[in-house]
């Protein structure tokens, strides 16, 4: 068993011991935070164009990003919002909203995703789930690849959500590991300095 398949168990135990209590409050404040975060960086950088921002929704033991995400907020903004999609192993992104979003089977899991119909986007922000995250930026996922294949050519930011048990000193990686941006947790917001 290699040392990513270890972690990812290791990982999975541990978020498995989370209460759906607890899974949602620690959620919401990381909401905050990504909130927080996405209002400095316009705050200090006025140029800084935020149009659209890459969400996701979460299986049952990641951070639920939409229950803290106000989407009202987001319209007062102008934000659009896009969620990952795919086929044949290439994750894209496409416009919806939260309550447009439907069940079906990608990714090799049961998720919420976009319609078909729905306009394909870049988003200038992602925000990415992952089993572990280290504070310079590296990732470990859940083994196929999209995200990884999708940030290669990525150019927006790329931003991290985990709750803090997640943050370790290190995370196995390879030269095609994509890093972030930021890493936010209910916690924390690291800077990844490394990028």
């Amino acid at each position: 068993m290699t040392r990513k398949s270890v972690l990812r168990r290791e990982v999975k135990n541990t978020l498995a011991t989370l209460s759906e209590n607890d899974r949602q409050e620690k959620s919401v404040v990381i909401a905050k935070n990504l909130h927080q975060l996405l209002s400095d960086l316009q705050n200090q950088n006025p140029a800084l164009s935020i149009k659209s921002i890459g969400l996701y929704a979460p299986l049952k033991d990641e951070v639920d990003i939409l229950l803290g995400f106000i989407e009202e907020d987001g319209a007062k903004k102008n934000w659009k919002l896009g969620f990952p999609c795919g086929e044949d192993q290439v994750m894209n992104f496409r416009q919806s909203s939260i309550d447009d979003l439907k069940e079906t089977q990608q990714f090799g899991v049961t998720i919420r995703t976009p319609r078909e119909t729905a306009e394909e986007i870049t988003p200038d922000i992602l925000v990415i789930p992952g089993l572990a995250f280290t504070r310079d930026g590296h990732r470990l996922g859940r083994g196929k690849g999209y995200y990884d294949r999708y940030l290669a050519d990525y150019k927006g930011l790329k931003t991290g959500i985990c709750f803090q048990n997640q943050i370790f000193e290190s995370v196995p990686h390879e030269e095609h590991d994509q890093l972030m941006d930021y890493v936010v947790t209910e916690e924390s917001t690291f800077y990844c300095k490394n990028n």
